[in-house]
C-alpha cells in the first residue's frame, strides 16, 4: 500500500507516465485509488505532498507532465544531419530535464513502411525519453517502445520529422527488463538519427 501511495505522489512529480492499468508492468491500482484512465498522470499541487520528516530525502524537483517537457521543442527545426539534430533535440529536451544519454545515438536508412529496433536495458523505476530526427526525405518518422513482454508501451501518433517520446515527460518503468525502441517510416524514406535518455 504504502509503495503504490509513494508512486502516486513522487513519481507523477518527475513528469513520468505509466503504462495503463492492466498491462504488463503496470502500477497495480489499490481499492482506495481509482486506476488510471489514461496513461499520463498530472504531478500534483506543491500543498498536496506531506513530507514524512524534515530529514526525509526529498525527490529531485523537476517539472511535471506538459510545460517545459512540450516548450523545450516547440520552436524546434531540423537543420543539419539526422545526427546533429538529434544531438540538439537532446541537448534542448534531455539535458534540460536531468537526463543524460543512455549510449550513442542510433543512425540507420529506412524504406518506406519499414522499421528497426534497438533494445535497451532498464531496472524498476528508471524513467527514460526518446528523440529522433529523419532526413528531408522521411517525412513521418515514428517512435514505439515495447516492454519485455512484447506489449506496446507508448507510441508516437504525430506526423513530423521529428517525434519525441513521451511528448510531455518521461517514461518511467515499473517492470525491469530489456525494452526495444523501434522506428519506422511511416511516409517517405531516407536517413534517420534516434538517442534515448535516460534520469540518473
Amino acid at each position: 500500500m504504502c509503495r503504490a501511495w509513494l508512486s502516486l505522489l513522487v513519481l507523477p512529480r518527475l513528469g513520468c507516465t505509466f503504462p495503463p492499468s492492466g498491462e504488463p508492468g503496470a502500477v497495480p491500482s489499490t481499492s482506495a485509488v481509482r486506476p488510471f484512465a489514461s496513461p499520463l498522470v498530472s504531478a500534483p499541487a506543491a500543498g498536496d505532498l506531506v513530507e514524512a520528516s524534515a530529514s526525509a530525502p526529498r525527490a529531485p524537483q523537476l517539472p511535471g507532465p506538459g510545460g517545459p517537457w512540450v516548450g523545450c521543442y516547440a520552436h524546434f527545426r531540423p537543420t543539419s544531419t539526422p545526427l546533429r539534430d538529434v544531438t540538439r533535440l537532446g541537448l534542448l529536451c534531455g539535458s534540460a530535464g536531468g537526463l543524460r544519454p543512455i549510449a550513442p545515438a542510433y543512425q540507420g536508412t529506412l524504406a518506406q513502411g519499414g522499421e528497426h529496433s534497438f533494445p535497451f536495458s532498464l531496472e524498476r523505476g528508471q524513467c527514460v525519453r526518446a528523440f529522433a530526427v529523419s532526413g528531408r526525405e522521411l517525412t513521418d518518422l515514428d517512435l514505439a517502445i515495447y516492454d519485455p513482454t512484447g506489449i506496446l508501451v507508448r507510441s508516437d501518433g504525430i506526423d513530423d520529422r521529428w517525434p519525441v517520446l513521451p511528448p510531455d515527460g518521461m517514461l518511467c518503468v515499473a517492470l525491469g527488463g530489456t525494452y526495444e525502441l523501434r522506428v519506422s517510416a511511416r511516409k517517405g524514406a531516407g536517413d534517420f538519427a534516434a538517442q534515448l535518455w535516460l534520469l540518473p
